[in-house]
C-alpha cells in the first residue's frame, strides 16, 4: 500500500509504487511544476513488472531531470528481480527510509 512519510521535518519524503502509466499528463506537469529542490525522492521499479511500469518509470525520471531536480535528492533504480508486490517493496523499505532521512 502506498504511503507518504511526513514527520516533523521540513522535507517531505515519499515511498510508494509508481503508477505513472495511469495518466500521461503527469510528465509535462512534473517538468512544468518542479518540486522544491530539498525534496528527496526514492523511486524504485522492478524489471519483472514489465514495460507497462518500467517505461513510464524511466520517463518520470527523465521528467524530474528536465525539471532540474537535484541528482543528490533523487534515487531512481530499476531492480532486475523486482516484482509488483509487497515483498519487493518490503525488501527495500529500510534502505528507502535510511536514504530519505539521511542528513546532508
Amino acid at each position: 500500500m502506498p504511503f507518504t512519510l511526513t514527520l516533523k521535518y521540513s522535507v517531505k519524503q515519499d515511498y510508494s509504487p509508481p503508477s505513472y502509466w495511469y495518466a500521461d499528463q503527469v510528465f509535462p506537469f512534473t517538468e512544468q511544476n518542479p518540486l522544491p529542490a530539498q525534496h528527496r525522492l526514492y523511486l524504485i521499479a522492478g524489471q519483472e513488472e514489465g514495460e507497462i511500469m518500467v517505461a513510464p518509470f524511466n520517463k518520470m525520471v527523465r521528467s524530474l531531470e528536465l525539471a532540474n531536480h537535484p541528482a543528490d535528492n533523487l534515487h531512481a533504480q530499476v531492480i532486475p528481480e523486482g516484482k509488483h508486490n509487497e515483498a519487493f517493496w518490503a525488501a527495500h523499505f529500510q534502505h528507502a527510509v535510511q536514504w530519505l532521512f539521511k542528513q546532508p
